[in-house]
């Protein structure tokens, strides 16, 4: 972006919010209003218990807030991974977690949107979220979700 700020070339950029590696408020203030990220979980997914377990697995290992919405999406990731795998008992095998992924129907970690899997469904939550950059303020503007 700073190569196409040199040449005053402003495009419109869309890209994923959480892997893209980009710190959205690093990006030269010409962009401003240009710039689209999607995220697959927001602020209104949080509850107050999963945004507490963030809060103090994030100060007792001491992570940087730089990556904050793919720690809160890697963490309930995670989660879900665990109960899983608890749900498996002592004969864990693919095949069972799979299946126990498989019976996990409206699965709340608290920390993204709940998570439904299914025999023919693998994808677990398709809501997204997608966000303008405010340059000027240094803010994330939630313009829709669906």
């Amino acid at each position: 972006m700073n190569i196409a700020d040199e040449l005053g070339w402003y495009p419109y950029y869309l890209s994923s919010g959480t892997f893209n590696g980009l710190v959205p408020f690093d990006i030269p203030e010409n962009f401003h209003q240009r710039v689209f990220l999607a995220f697959p979980n927001w602020l209104d997914d949080f509850t107050k218990k999963g945004f507490d377990f963030y809060v103090n697995l994030k100060e007792k290992y001491n992570l940087p807030n730089k990556y904050q919405f793919k720690q809160l999406l890697v963490l309930g990731a995670a989660m879900i991974y665990v109960e899983a795998v608890r749900n498996c008992g002592r004969k864990l095998s693919k095949h069972k977690l799979v299946q126990k992924l498989e019976e996990m129907y409206v699965y709340e970690t608290g920390l993204i949107p709940p998570i439904t899997f299914g025999l023919n469904d693998r994808i677990g939550s398709a809501e997204i979220y997608v966000v303008s950059v405010d340059l000027k303020n240094k803010n994330l503007i939630l313009e829709s979700n669906f």
